[in-house]
């Protein structure tokens, strides 16, 4: 652990976890930089708060002082995913005193010309997907996925999206049949395969020969077992058996294909004019004439 601080219930903390300005440090990189990543963590449980962890722009050789000052900011900041994404933003010179007079001209992004504004633009939605935590996707991800009864642990979820062929969201495990004929209002209509104790119903989703290449939602395969315990299955039983296999695997194809879309609209959002400029406002970014950020 870098530097720590603590609010009431609350520590925010520095870390260094490995990442540089394009994911991965990479030390054959001459131009790489070790960045530090912040989070916000309850001093009661341990547990980091959700969206409260990004990385930064803040080398892991930043003075001590400017990482404390910035601990400031962050605890300031706790609660809104807004203002703590765009902190995601901060560096060292953000924090230094400026003793020197300019004698360049500094621009508001409002100030600068249409060519220079879209310049600062695709910088910003560059940056934006090179520290965008894949993590912060699946957790998403994840809670829809918990809502369907569908496996939505972290090793559960696989997804890439690059808007390439076999790009997509699966998912791999057991699946809740209870809480999905719950959350597709379909317990009535499966009641006979639920009443008796001496039947069990499990299901679950395995990666096909698709999924060693690909994730997406014909990667997967469902595959489901009925049983009675005591007696052989009547044959209404039976028949819903087989509808409720044809149901899972209707709507793990829908789930997925919503995730997809949901993931796609979450890194499209991050790199749109909207979002970015309220990231400029908020932190008073400046630039040159050109669109280069100072």
């Amino acid at each position: 652990m870098f530097r720590e601080k603590t609010r009431g219930n609350l520590r925010a903390e520095w870390e260094y976890i490995g990442e540089g300005m394009s994911g991965d440090y990479d030390p054959d990189d001459p131009n790489d930089v070790e960045l530090l990543r912040f989070s916000i963590v309850d001093v009661n449980t341990d547990e980091q708060l959700e969206d409260s962890s990004y990385c930064t722009q803040m080398p892991v050789d930043t003075d001590v002082e400017i990482l404390d000052r910035a601990l400031e900011l962050i605890l300031d900041a706790a609660g809104s995913k807004r203002e703590l994404e765009s902190l995601s933003w901060m560096k060292p010179e953000d924090f230094a005193m400026r003793t020197r007079v300019r004698t360049d001209t500094v621009y508001n992004f409002d100030e600068l010309s249409e060519s220079a504004q879209q310049t600062a633009l695709e910088w910003f939605a560059q940056a934006n997907q090179e520290c965008y935590d894949p993590d912060d996707l699946t957790m998403v991800f994840a809670e829809t996925l918990k809502e369907w009864g569908f496996p939505h642990d972290d090793k559960a979820i696989e997804y890439r999206l690059s808007y390439s062929q076999g790009d997509g969201v699966a998912f791999y495990g057991t699946i809740d049949v209870n809480q999905y004929l719950r959350k597709t209002q379909q317990l009535t209509k499966f009641r006979p395969l639920l009443r008796s104790d001496d039947m069990y119903i499990e299901a679950w989703i395995t990666r096909n020969s698709f999924g060693h290449h690909y994730s997406h939602y014909n990667t997967m395969s469902v595959e489901s077992n009925v049983e009675n315990y005591e007696y052989t299955l009547t044959e209404n039983q039976h028949k819903l058996a087989e509808l409720l296999q044809e149901s899972l695997e209707e709507h793990v194809v829908h789930v997925s294909q919503e995730l997809e879309r949901m993931g796609y609209a979450e890194l499209e959002y991050i790199t749109s004019r909207e979002y970015i400029v309220e990231q400029i406002e908020i932190n008073e970014y400046e630039f040159t004439e050109d669109g280069k950020l100072i």
